[in-house]
């Protein structure tokens, strides 16, 4: 079996390829985001997909669901993977899907968390679908109340509304460049690309 390395982690030549050298990762060997998608139950459904082009590992650290519930498990994004999970409204009600979601990038200088917030509403002629990414010294289930009804409050934190106009969101600090995409369809995809920024500090312990 042939391998190729992205710093400590290997991966076989035969694993799925996707767009720009990225493979993916354990919950898209076998299927697409846009099939998970697909694949849900009800009307109102988010398809997140996190993309790491960077050196280092974004070990899940959270998923705080404020409306809704988890279809499939939040993975570990390894270095040059992809990973997607979907949540989606409690069937059977007229309510939305709608949280958070945190990963910690190992291997810097100093604790670092991108926190992802994503709302989708069931009343779609009343409401938009909302997105705001950060990146954090620390995570919690407070962050959606922070993000939504406080958006763009604190550095290195975007969020707004993606209606008609789908423009990327970005985020960068010192370490990372985060670029943020949603749909505006009832069932709709996000996906996040962590890349990284020219100044990097590396924990070298």
């Amino acid at each position: 079996m042939v391998t190729s390395t992205l710093g400590k982690y290997h991966f076989s030549e035969d694993e799925q390829r996707m767009d720009g050298g990225v493979r993916a990762g354990v919950s898209l060997l076998t299927t697409s985001a846009e099939q998970m998608l697909a694949n849900a139950y009800t009307v109102r459904a988010c398809a997140v997909k996190v993309v790491n082009r960077t050196q280092w590992k974004l070990k899940s650290a959270a998923i705080f669901i404020k409306g809704g519930h988890s279809v499939t498990a939040q993975h570990d994004v390894y270095p040059g993977t992809a990973e997607a999970f979907v949540a989606e409204k409690t069937e059977g009600t007229a309510t939305s899907t709608y949280g958070t979601v945190s990963f910690q990038v190992e291997g810097l200088a100093r604790p670092q968390y991108i926190n992802i917030m994503w709302s989708v509403p069931f009343r779609r002629f009343i409401n938009s679908n909302w997105l705001g990414v950060e990146v954090s010294q620390q995570y919690g289930k407070e962050d959606f109340n922070r993000m939504y009804y406080k958006p763009n409050s604190q550095m290195h934190s975007a969020t707004r509304e993606f209606r008609g106009q789908l423009h990327p969101l970005t985020v960068q600090t010192n370490e990372l460049i985060i670029t943020g995409t949603m749909g505006d369809g009832a069932k709709c995809e996000v996906c996040i690309d962590v890349s990284e920024a020219q100044a990097v500090a590396i924990d070298e312990g």
